[in-house]
């Protein structure tokens, strides 16, 4: 869990990361649906906030 006045600011730059990784899934039912796991968004967070958990 992180505390952040700017959540949508980072969930977009977290989908961002995912893109450029090629992570998200063509044909989904939406548009936020990425092939990743929860080590890798805690790692796409630290990376955009400069903040380890």
């Amino acid at each position: 869990m992180y505390r952040t006045g700017q959540a949508r600011k980072i969930e977009r730059a977290v989908h961002a990361v995912l893109d450029v990784r090629a992570h998200k899934i063509a044909g989904g039912l939406g548009q936020e649906w990425y092939r990743t796991n929860a080590k890798e968004i805690v790692e796409a967070i630290e990376l955009i906030t400069a903040q380890p958990r």
